[in-house]
């Protein structure tokens, strides 16, 4: 560790002491494998920094450099998929290669892994959101033998149902009533439409093993988990209000679990702005509950960790902004222009819908 530059120790040390408690014993032993194989990881992309100076002849999710990569390292929510992604780094640097081969690869990686997450989440959300009417309670029986998967046998409807029962009809992050709700007002308590969204996108239900592969290192999810109607578990549902969960689904909020209070979660936003426009200003805690745990589970906290990772390597990075612009452009643009001056919006289309790519390190 002696030799190695500043700059790099510094963001080696950064990554380690985002993670978890079992990484301070890494800390106190610099020579120890899982530190070395990060601190090389580091060391690569230090090297190559001046070469990932935005380039106009870079594609646009290529100009976010080697943030992504970073954040990645960064922020993934175990110390193991840390790991895994510092392989994957590595692994693009093979003996006898040009710096150009090098960099090449790693800009190959750095799309690879915004599509297989951050993509995931931000561009193939449910287009459809289901709002509440009291008519779909009726949609679902409440029996006292009910589990929590046997309450999706009903489909999307019965699984947002039971959600809403279990909320009481209400946003869980600001409390307001749903206006479908009205004659439940106290007092003068304003009403708002409420909607239910899915934590994990109802699209990954069917698709997606770039998705899944990666979500294994984040988390013990497995595809199996959510796939089907399981992925409208009620545990993956939370209802919020319409500008709430436009936010949640655009990755711009998420919930960060707080360290040994069980349902306890911080409310992070992008902005301050923000978090006022979204009635957020005064609310920085939230505590999750439910009339019955068993039948009714609340927001499952593997979910909320994986939303709140992904949000957090999409914003950090740029890869966030990145895609808000692509996906501005491809509504802005009916049709593709004939100079092949659109021709980076086809490849995002295409890009969206892979489903090959298998990490270096799995």
């Amino acid at each position: 560790m002696e030799s190695l530059n500043h700059e790099s120790l510094f963001y080696t040390r950064q990554i380690l002491q985002r993670s978890l408690a079992p990484v301070a014993e890494i800390l106190r032993d610099p020579t120890s494998d899982s530190c070395n194989n990060l601190q090389s990881a580091v060391d690569l992309l230090v090297a190559l920094k001046e070469d990932f100076v935005p380039s106009s002849k870079l594609k646009k999710h290529e100009k976010i450099g080697s943030s992504l990569l970073y954040s990645m390292m960064d922020y993934a929510p175990s110390f193991e998929a840390r790991g895994r992604v510092a392989n994957d780094i590595r692994a693009c640097s093979r003996e006898g290669d040009s710096k150009e081969m090098v960099l090449q690869r790693l800009l190959t990686l750095t799309s690879d892994y915004m599509y297989a997450i951050v993509v995931q989440f931000k561009s193939l959300k449910d287009r459809s959101p289901l709002t509440f009417h009291p008519s779909h309670t009726d949609a679902i029986e409440y029996r006292d033998e009910s589990s929590a998967s046997e309450l999706t046998n009903g489909g999307r409807i019965a699984a947002k149902a039971a959600a809403f029962k279990r909320d009481n009809g209400r946003c869980l992050l600001t409390g307001i009533l749903d206006m479908n709700l009205e004659d439940m007002a106290i007092d003068d308590e304003s009403v708002l439409p409420i909607q239910c969204a899915h934590i994990i996108p109802y699209s990954l239900a069917a698709h997606s093993a770039i998705f899944w592969e990666i979500a294994g290192w984040f988390t013990d999810l497995k595809h199996t988990d959510l796939d089907g109607e399981k992925i409208n578990r009620v545990d993956n549902l939370i209802t919020l209000t319409q500008a709430i969960h436009t936010a949640f689904d655009a990755l711009d909020l998420w919930l960060e679990a707080v360290l040994d209070e069980e349902n306890w979660y911080r409310v992070e936003v992008l902005s301050h702005r923000l978090r006022r426009g979204l009635g957020l200003a005064l609310i920085d805690k939230v505590h999750f509950i439910s009339p019955d745990p068993v039948k009714l589970p609340v927001p499952n906290p593997l979910y909320l960790r994986l939303h709140a990772a992904c949000a957090k390597i999409a914003r950090m990075s740029g890869a966030g902004e990145v895609i808000d612009v692509l996906e501005r452009e491809i509504d802005e643009t009916p049709v593709l222009a004939k100079d092949g001056s659109s021709v980076h919006l086809l490849d995002h289309k295409l890009a969206v819908h892979k489903r090959s790519f298998v990490p270096a390190s799995a």
